[in-house]
């Protein structure tokens, strides 16, 4: 197969660039716990706002919903969803955590070793 040189070049600064991006990376893993509190944030204000629309009376509901039975179950629904994004926001937070000082604890070790030698 015959590629033109241009079409060559583009294809090794591609691979030259892909090779140099590590995945994932800690920025990378911190705002994905962020964006699970931030959801988890929205998702409580919706709970907290559907739970005030089940106690307000129906006349003041033109064109909504009046059972406050509906307005309850979707508020639990929100809250439940608002708690597990929440918990997950949390554990990636963890692993993260953990990953990021147990690759400390690596370099530490390896630069003890190297640092014990004499060459």
């Amino acid at each position: 197969m015959h590629l033109s040189k241009a079409r060559k070049s583009c294809l090794e600064d591609l691979a030259q660039r892909l090779s140099n991006t590590p995945f994932p990376t800690v920025e990378w893993a911190a705002e994905m716990s962020r964006n699970f509190y931030i959801l988890a944030a929205s998702l409580g204000l919706f709970a907290v706002i559907s739970m005030g629309m089940a106690l307000v009376p129906s006349s003041f509901q033109p064109g909504l919903p009046a059972n406050g039975t509906l307005w309850r179950t979707i508020a639990l629904i929100m809250l439940l969803a608002g708690l597990a994004s929440a918990l997950v926001g949390v554990m990636s937070n963890l692993f993260e955590q953990v990953d990021r000082r147990s690759e400390e604890a690596r370099q530490a070790s390896r630069r003890k070793r190297r640092g014990g030698r004499t060459e």
